[in-house]
């Protein structure tokens, strides 16, 4: 008799560590609604309260969100500099992926140590890690693809983000520069699949790069109904308020809040039949 495969969903919530706002927001829509997973930013200002959390519940699955921009690096800027700015940050997310794009401009071993360095400080904290995921996607980025499999391999974790939204998603012309840089991300993809495919385990289908973050619970119904059995995944940013430490106009984490905690675990599965779960449970 043939068994119909389930369809298995994580909700992932981003930036894990990134403030108190943003910590405290993933914890209570674990706690109340439907994330059940989320990326952790070595880097974040609220670190020490996220990997606290991580390493004293199994509720959240957390995997480490790598980083190439806005944060901190955690290495010694010196040690990195191809990656830094004068005055020790990283340089600009555009700026730095086109520079990767040119052999020689940024030295890969560099990305390798800090990406290490990011790793380790959450392994060292006491977290469980379940996946690799990067800011900006970063981790899928032509260049970097053979790191982020080299790390993976280090640190025994089997689990990687595929953002790979189907195209189809493109429904409002207003948004073509997010669709454009979604096209891109998309045949990123591909070449992350192919390099990928023997080595790590990632979803089946991915959303929540085309609504921006803007997730409201039209968008969160439109969503379900697109799921099918396998594993998918759907994105999410989520934070108490919309202040950002880093003056970056994160407008909708709030919004992205409120939806995922108007339902529940319990309520998808029931209703639509759907397995809320982490990544280490999904495979």
């Amino acid at each position: 008799m043939n068994t119909k495969e389930p369809t298995r969903l994580i909700v992932n919530a981003d930036d894990f560590g990134r403030s108190e706002s943003v910590t405290l927001g993933v914890i209570e829509a674990s706690r109340r609604g439907i994330v059940s997973s989320t990326s952790i930013v070595a880097n974040g200002l609220a670190f020490d309260l996220a990997a606290e959390y991580a390493g004293s519940t199994g509720q959240l699955g957390v995997g480490v969100h790598l980083c190439l921009d806005e944060y901190e690096p955690v290495s010694d800027p010196g040690d990195i500099p191809t990656l830094c700015r004068p005055n020790g940050g990283f340089a600009p997310r555009f700026q730095t992926f086109l520079k990767l794009l040119i052999p020689g401009r940024i030295d890969l071993s560099e990305v390798e140590r800090e990406w290490d360095a990011q790793i380790a400080k959450c392994v060292g904290a006491g977290v469980a890690l379940t996946h690799l995921d990067g800011h900006g996607h970063c981790h899928v980025h032509p260049a970097l693809l053979g790191v982020v499999q080299r790390l993976a391999k280090k640190y025994r974790i089997t689990r990687v983000r595929l953002p790979m939204e189907p195209l189809n998603q493109l429904t409002n012309l207003f948004k073509l520069p997010r669709h454009t840089k979604q096209a891109l991300l998309y045949v990123s993809c591909l070449r992350a699949k192919s390099a990928w495919q023997s080595h790590l385990h990632y979803p089946d289908r991915f959303y929540g790069f085309s609504t921006g973050g803007r997730l409201t619970p039209a968008e969160l119904a439109s969503v379900l109904g697109r799921l099918k059995p396998g594993v998918n995944e759907l994105m999410v940013h989520v934070a108490l308020d919309d202040d950002d430490p880093f003056g970056v106009k994160y407008h909708w984490r709030s919004a992205d809040f409120e939806t995922v905690v108007a339902c529940s675990k319990q309520m998808l599965q029931t209703e639509h039949d759907i397995a809320i779960v982490s990544y280490h449970e999904a495979w």
